[in-house]
């Protein structure tokens, strides 16, 4: 575990080696050598307030939150707002405006 603050508030980094270990983690970044886990986490983590980020080519599709991809030499991303929505987050109009592609719209309250 790797402590640190952000905006004065303590965060810790903790690399998961098993499922049970990702229970009351905030952020779950799942990288392309764990691609395979995905269906897994994400049963793991239903209902709970995750947010899924990643960098395998079908993330987002596949059910992630947020996925990195190369495009032209620059890093992009795509967001599932199905997914975030599923989870109770919202993800910002700025964000949004920002992505490269976006699954679902917006919810209205």
């Amino acid at each position: 575990m790797i402590g640190k603050k952000m905006g004065g508030h303590g965060f810790q980094v903790r690399h998961a080696r098993q499922m049970n270990e990702i229970q009351g983690c905030h952020v779950l970044f799942i990288g392309e050598g764990e691609k395979g886990q995905l269906p897994s986490a994400l049963a793991n983590i239903k209902g709970s307030p995750v947010l899924t980020v990643g960098e395998s080519e079908r993330f987002v599709k596949d059910g992630g939150m947020i996925g990195f991809c190369l495009e032209e030499n620059k890093i992009r991303f795509e967001i599932n707002l199905e997914s975030a929505e599923k989870a109770q987050l919202r993800i910002s109009a700025k964000l949004l405006a920002l992505a490269k592609t976006v699954i679902g719209r917006p919810r209205k309250d």
